[in-house]
């Protein structure tokens, strides 16, 4: 992902951070869409889910915790999949697995503030 992207939070500017970050889940899932490697499709996968989890802490800090716990539930879902996954190598298993755990903290964060 664009180092640019992790500019928008920085300043506060958590509607383009968001926009930034659905136009690259796009960019992931096309990309996943295309690929006619296992491997890479689930470098793909986790990417996404990790760019899931960037929109879902966006979402919530402009106050939509509903729409911010979809997105870490999906994020969850794609990275207990690619963390799952033993056809892969573990190192993308192993950083699928922190992501996973942060996007199950943050749910919970989520869910606690409603």
């Amino acid at each position: 992902m664009s180092p640019a992207l992790y500019s928008y939070p920085r300043v506060g500017d958590f509607a383009g951070a968001l926009t930034s970050f659905q136009q690259a889940e796009a960019s992931y899932a096309k990309a996943e869409k295309f690929s006619g490697n296992h491997e890479f499709m689930m470098i793909e996968v986790k990417d996404r889910a990790e760019t899931k989890v960037l929109s879902a802490i966006a979402l919530f800090r402009l106050g939509k915790t509903t729409e911010a716990i979809a997105s870490a539930e999906v994020a969850i879902s794609e990275l207990t999949r690619v963390e799952e996954d033993e056809n892969i190598h573990s190192g993308i298993r192993d950083d699928a697995e922190q992501y996973l755990q942060q996007a199950q903290s943050l749910r919970s964060r989520f869910k606690s503030s409603q």
